[in-house]
């Protein structure tokens, strides 16, 4: 699903967006944790596909205030701080936390 869902958002000119804090998780287990998904992200990167949406200052604040609302992680927040900010959706394997701060019309369960 997801690999279709990446080839239709290619295919039409779009970036798929990724938190900083996102990669974070990605390699916070160390090697093997997350595997496929570092895979895709470094390969995404590499070829112009997958935008890091980076956290500065103002962005962290939004963040914040995110967290102040939802018992949610730090990714999460900047999941749908990135998704409201670019007028996006959120591809996701766990929509019930993005879920507390998006609509279920912004959540793509994958």
């Amino acid at each position: 699903m997801v690999r279709a869902f990446v080839q239709v958002a290619v295919g039409r000119g779009r970036t798929l967006v990724v938190p900083a804090p996102v990669v974070a998780e990605v390699w916070r287990g160390g090697v093997g944790r997350q595997a496929r998904l570092a895979r895709f992200l470094v390969a995404g990167v590499r070829r112009g596909h997958v935008a890091v949406e980076p956290l500065d200052f103002a962005a962290a604040r939004e963040v914040g205030l995110l967290l102040a609302r939802a018992d949610v992680s730090v990714a999460d927040a900047a999941v749908a701080w990135a998704a409201v900010r670019r007028n996006g959706i959120v591809l996701t394997s766990d929509p019930n936390d993005i879920g507390r701060l998006l609509p279920p019309t912004r959540i793509e369960a994958i």
